[in-house]
């Protein structure tokens, strides 16, 4: 019997130390300072907000916690896109003003590492602005830092209050991008306007203040800059 009772205070003693590793591993601490900051670049800003609720359409396999909007949309419940979530929205420039629509398809990676403190997102904006034209971004975000900071503790404050719907409150900002570039920024490819040919990079941000455990963000917005990159030839 005490063999038994060894054996099983080992073993919760080791998962004990192995998620509180998990949990505070440097490797999945939030970037806070772009990669882009110290490029000389002309710049586009594009806010928008993370709550489905304020965007055009949200839609993903319908067994999320974060529910598809509006209520009547199509859901993404085939087996090849399941696991992709889609969101149209309004981008906003820095006085909140609507300056055009973004459209952004959002999945899984299967390189995600869970030690290495890589939740790995490949996502592509189709951008399309009054003050910028068109452009293409293919990007990859590691979003492990923001469930360490903000959905984790939502999910904790819902099992204190067994089974209540848990929020999470506070300051929470970071920098999602880490790729395809080797900058560790996304690739944009100009469509038309002023992002026509032109070589340009992009990076994107949130800001999250207010998190349900039930229903996702409630107050969280992000932000998209796209940074046109001089070149000899455009000088």
């Amino acid at each position: 019997m005490k063999n038994w009772m060894s054996l099983l205070l080992g073993f919760v003693s080791g998962c004990v130390l192995f998620l509180t590793a998990l949990y505070f591993n440097p490797m999945g601490k939030a970037h806070t300072v772009s990669p882009l900051a110290v490029v000389d670049a002309q710049r586009f800003e594009f806010n928008y907000s993370l709550n489905p609720t304020h965007s055009l359409l949200f839609t993903n396999n319908g067994n999320s916690r974060v529910r598809p909007f509006p209520v009547k949309v199509q859901e993404l419940w085939e087996p090849t896109i399941g696991d992709t979530e889609a969101l149209v929205t309004v981008l906003h420039d820095s006085e909140n003003k609507a300056v055009g629509v973004g459209v952004k398809f959002s999945s899984l990676s299967d390189e995600s590492r869970v030690l290495g403190g890589k939740m790995l997102v490949n996502s592509v904006w189709h951008l399309y602005a009054k003050n910028a034209g068109s452009a293409f971004i293919e990007q990859t975000e590691n979003q492990w830092p923001y469930l360490m900071g903000v959905i984790i503790p939502a999910k904790l404050n819902s099992l204190i209050k067994f089974g209540d719907a848990g929020e999470w409150e506070g300051v929470w900002f970071g920098n999602m991008t880490v790729g395809p570039n080797a900058l560790g920024t996304a690739k944009v490819t100009g469509g038309t306007g002023i992002l026509s040919g032109v070589s340009a990079e992009a990076v994107e941000f949130v800001y999250a203040a207010k998190f349900s455990d039930a229903s996702g963000p409630i107050a969280e917005t992000a932000k998209l800059t796209v940074a046109v990159i001089p070149t000899q030839e455009s000088d």
